[in-house]
């Protein structure tokens, strides 16, 4: 799974319901993290056994708790993304493609 960071593309406003999950307090990647994996499993005991996309916003800090907005390069934050792909492909992404055998080459 590559997960990579891509910038923004233009402000799109969709309209779905969508749950917010807040996770409060100033805490470590672990423990958000953590916190986060109690929320879906808080979901999957109320009876929701899927989702779609899914957007996720976290509110960097640093040891003093103290706001970050720049990366180490010195470019926002907020102009970028990060994109985790879907663990698996979809079949639909891949139905009626063809399988081609490589064309020999002479020399």
């Amino acid at each position: 799974m590559d997960i990579k960071i891509i910038r923004k593309p233009a402000v799109l406003k969709t309209k779905c319901e969508r749950l917010k999950i807040c996770l409060e307090g100033a805490h470590s990647l672990d423990e958000k993290a953590a916190m986060f994996l109690s929320a879906i499993a808080f979901l999957q005991h109320k009876g929701f056994t899927h989702a779609q996309a899914s957007d996720f916003y976290i509110a960097l800090v640093d040891a003093d708790n103290y706001g970050i907005s720049h990366f180490p390069d010195g470019t926002l934050i907020a102009d970028h993304t990060i994109v985790v792909p879907a663990p698996y492909a979809c079949a639909a992404d891949h139905y009626d493609k063809k399988f081609h055998l490589p064309i020999p080459r002479h020399r």
